[in-house]
């Protein structure tokens, strides 16, 4: 098979890039099957952000993608893509990480060991995709596989656009990006006829206008300047605080997941925002924090080398163990190509940067694809020293068919179990309201399942809140809790906690506790305040005196307030308050004081 053939494409079709599927007639099935699951992956980098799931809202899109990416490894299946095997450079870089998640484990910086096996698990499947970045690319080349790649996002980008007018979706920054650099390169490349890219660019631009106006109308109403001040000081915050993480944990960070832990233990220290943070919104800063010094350079230092090898690959020389001089002739004549996984990685870094979007699925799937596809260096396997070409085809065969049928299983009996907990999620409030028929049915299931599932942390949420605080399930009940606090600390968790504290009798840590989540979470204090005066128990007095001293705090700053407020106003009309993360409508009465008192 001679893959430098050249493709010649048609002149009197708008649409060139059909043509492109002509030349892949003479790839078997094997070969041509993974390749429609590597494009059903980055298909999905189009699906709105809308939640589809009740509890875990980008659960069955990132499932689905991690499903077509182990799909698509049947590729490594075939004998002659270990005789030799190909591995690039830049395969080393989930690589280190992984060791660094070892590192992690030995010092037990993440409270469920679920956690530890699912950031093992994406390393390993961004490894997997790397690796399949170069198969790819030996396989087909550039010219054949990036127009495809490309025509497939723009059709996705044009189906999310006009999906967005319809049902009135806010399009994806990062997905419109995507589909107007596709069109760039598709129309520059002659695949796309000049005049359908003018209105295909016009449809993706104009109904993202479309789409966003209402955005922007709402925005000016409220005083943009002050609401993009507003933003503008949340995000310095939490630069500040990923700092301050960083300082504290340096070598190794506090632990991969571990920011939303981190945040509600800095709530008296950094008490001006609300809500479960579990980012930075920066990946640079969230590395930082959770993996330190190890992780920040390993990641920095390894796309570094990376770039350096693209900008000296001309200069390799061919007698370099490390230089496979197939990569360096498939790169004749691609740079076009080329240039479009360029912007592609530039778009998605710059998304990675400015809203940490490397934790969803489908970007991180994307990103190790990319890096596949550009690694210039690879290292060439071929087992000459110790066992024959037709033994290590045999070894590495079986090992890809074990991963994927690992994966496969893990992720069918993963949705299995998920599709269960969000049901009850569903019939019970968010695990709220109970009834009493349902309660042992629940708690049976929940803790057959608690010990098997990689979804154990919200089976436990489902556990905390359906017990009472009844003493002789206290000390199991906090133990639990504490738990769960450091995966995902939302506003119920964090007042249980306080109260688990008191009623167990460590009041001093049950008042700081109850500090934080009323600085995290101030819109529950109302509803903890009802439920404690329910209780009438003498443990969580402490907790009352203190909400009481709260709210009489609030009150009279929101009175002084009032009075500068009335001072300044030159007429009657007041004004829309922009609502924003730094300063929430926290909204305290005197009805709490009155019932407390």
């Amino acid at each position: 098979m001679n893959i430098h053939e050249n493709l010649r494409l048609p002149c009197d079709n708008p649409f060139h890039t059909i043509a492109l599927f002509k030349g892949l007639r003479k790839y078997n099935v094997l070969t041509l099957v993974p390749l429609a699951f590597i494009l059903c992956m980055l298909c999905l980098l189009f699906v709105p952000d809308t939640p589809i799931s009740a509890l875990i809202p980008s659960f069955y899109k990132d499932i689905a993608t991690i499903g077509f990416g182990l799909l698509a490894s049947i590729l490594l299946l075939r004998a002659q893509a270990w005789r030799p095997f190909y591995l690039p450079v830049i395969a080393f870089l989930p690589i280190t990480l992984l060791l660094l998640v070892v590192a992690q484990i030995a010092l037990d910086l993440m409270a469920y060991w679920q956690q530890h096996l699912l950031v093992i698990a994406y390393l390993i499947w961004a490894l997997l995709l790397i690796v399949l970045g170069a198969e790819l690319r030996r396989e087909f080349e550039l010219k054949r596989i990036v127009p495809l790649m490309a025509g497939a996002m723009l059709l996705m980008g044009v189906v999310a656009c006009l999906s967005g007018v319809l049902w009135h979706w806010t399009p994806n920054m990062l997905a419109t990006g995507l589909a107007l650099v596709s069109l760039v390169y598709l129309s520059a490349s002659k695949r796309v006829a000049n005049g359908v890219s003018i209105i295909l660019g016009l449809l993706i631009v104009g109904t993202t206008a479309y789409a966003y106006q209402a955005t922007l109308g709402v925005m000016i109403l409220n005083r943009s300047f002050s609401q993009l001040s507003s933003h503008l000081q949340y995000f310095w915050l939490l630069t500040k605080e990923s700092w301050h993480i960083f300082l504290v944990n340096p070598l190794l960070g506090a632990g991969w997941g571990q920011f939303a832990w981190q945040d509600l233990q800095l709530a008296n220290i950094y008490p001006h925002q609300s809500g479960m943070t579990k980012h930075p919104h920066n990946f640079l800063m969230q590395l930082l924090a959770e993996t330190g010094i190890a992780g920040f350079a390993i990641v920095l230092v390894g796309l570094g080398l990376w770039l350096k090898r693209i900008a000296q690959s001309n200069a390799l020389s061919n007698s370099s163990a490390l230089n496979a001089a197939l990569f360096q002739s498939s790169r004749q004549s691609a740079n076009p190509d080329i240039r479009w996984l360029y912007a592609c990685l530039v778009l998605l870094m710059l998304a990675a940067l400015l809203n940490n979007a490397l934790q969803a699925a489908p970007v991180l799937g994307f990103v190790a694809l990319v890096l596949g596809l550009l690694e210039e260096r690879i290292i060439k396997l071929d087992g000459r020293a110790s066992v024959q070409f037709k033994d290590t085809a045999l070894l590495g065969q079986l090992s890809v068919l074990l991963l994927l049928a690992i994966g496969v299983l893990v992720l069918v009996t993963t949705h299995r179990q998920y599709t269960t907990i969000e049901n009850w999620y569903k019939r019970t409030a968010r695990f709220t309201q109970f009834q009493e028929q349902h309660l042992p049915v629940m708690l049976n299931t929940f803790g057959t399942l608690r010990h098997q599932s990689l979804l154990t942390p919200y089976l436990d949420m489902g556990i905390v809140r359906a017990l009472p605080n009844h003493p002789k399930l206290v000390k199991d009940k906090l133990a639990i809790n504490t738990q769960l606090l450091q995966h995902s600390p939302q506003a119920i968790e964090a007042y249980n906690q306080a109260e688990l504290l008191a009623v167990s009798g460590q009041t001093k840590f049950a008042k700081q506790q109850l500090q934080r989540a009323i600085n995290r979470h101030p819109d529950y204090l109302h509803g903890f305040s009802m439920r404690l005066i329910e209780t009438q128990s003498k443990e969580v007095m402490p907790l009352l005196f203190l909400i009481v001293r709260h709210n009489k705090k609030e009150i009279a700053e929101e009175q002084a307030e009032a009075k500068v407020k009335a001072q300044n106003l030159t007429n009657t009309h007041e004004t829309t308050k922009p609502q924003s993360r730094l300063h929430p409508n926290k909204q305290r009465s005197e009805t709490n004081i009155k019932a407390v008192m």
